[in-house]
């Protein structure tokens, strides 16, 4: 499993901890991660491909804290959940968002995450406009800008800054960060 390009532009731009998130279920073969790949959009892998050549550090796990008070991992180790559940039983196949827009059929790493603890009635955080992130477009990672010039809202713009003023700017986007900050979530691993 590779970081998706996106994900790590993003990171790098706005200084974030952790590129990349997938949501965990149960299988009888081991865990599974749901996540977004670039070529496969929205997928999963087995657990151990997913973190393959990533040291104890470079990875962390989360619980949302009102997934389900029921629950028992010592009686309940196949129950998918309801996060794992949409993610493959709604959105499985969806592309990834290069766009990142909410609603349009595509997901990106965070927003996959978002989205399916949304559908499980649990709120992580809310998306923050880029410009509360990024106070100019010349602190965006080369890599990122060149992909949000790109963007659907640029196309009729005469140059990059004016889209990004009252465009891209306006942007509402969901970070690794803005999930863990959200206070929906406790750290489970390490």
């Amino acid at each position: 499993m590779t970081v998706n390009d996106s994900d790590e532009m993003v990171k790098r731009t706005l200084s974030l901890q952790w590129a990349s998130v997938g949501i965990l279920r149960p299988s009888s073969g081991g865990p599974r991660v749901v996540f977004v790949d670039m070529d496969s959009g929205v997928t999963e892998d087995m657990l151990d491909a997913y973190i393959e050549g990533l040291s104890r550090d470079e990875y962390a796990v989360y619980r949302p804290i009102h997934l389900n008070p029921n629950y028992n991992p010592n009686t309940d180790v196949m129950t998918a959940g309801p996060m794992a559940k949409f993610a493959l039983s709604i959105v499985y196949g969806a592309p990834q968002d290069t766009q990142f827009l909410f609603g349009n059929g595509a997901f990106y790493s965070a927003e996959l995450a978002y989205e399916s603890a949304l559908n499980a009635g649990i709120v992580l955080g809310s998306p923050v406009r880029l410009v509360t992130l990024l106070n100019s477009p010349q602190n965006l990672d080369p890599q990122f800008r060149q992909l949000l010039e790109a963007h659907r809202y640029c196309e009729y713009e005469v140059s990059f800054d004016s889209c990004w003023e009252g465009q891209v700017e306006n942007l509402s986007i969901v970070t690794t960060d803005s999930l863990i900050s959200s206070g929906a979530l406790a750290k489970v691993y390490p």
